[in-house]
């Protein structure tokens, strides 16, 4: 039973559609299969636990990754002839683990206006607060804000070395591009991938495992 000093679940995910829809056969984030292994940065988002999030930085995701592949190779058993097309802005901060596990990946990354792409994940991530904690929700969403700068411009930077090495690889887009002419920006990525031969090789060997 939910402690009544608590809101119900289903307040948070009234307030989280409201936000950003969550469809069924639609494209959805990956960090829900990440989560599973509690090496996760969702998890320290969603509470102030700062022993935990000392914990987490401390450890590789590798295993993660790993864990991943897994439960896609599960998933795509009976369809091996279909592509995985994943999402999650959370694999900037792990490039090189991602292509090490899947060595034949083509990633798209898309440049936001930090201005505006902060406040963005922190609106998303505060609407999980009173669902975990009472009390005390300003200070939270304060340190909530430090706290995703420095995640995510340490994200960014340890991602060059990765993005240098392996620039075939990886294409550009930004976001504003994308929203005014997106058919175009489309057969850009189409056109840049298809141009790239382990893209044209499918099934890759992992999904065999």
């Amino acid at each position: 039973m939910i402690d009544d000093r608590f809101d119900p679940p289903e307040k948070f995910a009234d307030a989280s559609d409201q936000l950003r829809e969550l469809v069924a056969k639609e494209v959805e984030e990956c960090l829900w299969m990440l989560r599973q292994s509690f090496v996760s940065n969702i998890w320290t988002c969603a509470w102030s636990a700062a022993s935990f999030n000392a914990w987490w930085q401390t450890q590789s995701e590798l295993p993660v990754y790993q864990h991943l592949r897994r439960a896609l190779q599960l998933i795509g058993n009976y369809e091996p002839q279909k592509r995985c097309l994943l999402k999650s802005p959370g694999h900037i901060a792990n490039l090189d683990l991602l292509f090490a596990v899947f060595p034949d990946a083509c990633v798209i990354q898309t440049h936001r206006d930090p201005a505006k792409s902060i406040p963005s994940v922190c609106e998303i991530l505060i609407q999980g607060h009173d669902v975990m904690e009472v009390g005390r929700k300003q200070q939270r969403a304060h340190i909530m804000g430090n706290r995703e700068t420095g995640k995510w411009s340490k994200a960014v930077r340890d991602a060059e070395p990765v993005r240098a090495s392996l620039r075939d690889q990886i294409v550009d887009i930004i976001h504003g591009e994308f929203h005014r002419e997106p058919m175009k920006i489309m057969k850009r990525i189409d056109t840049r991938f298809s141009d790239w031969s382990p893209c044209r090789k499918w099934p890759p060997p992992w999904r065999s495992g």
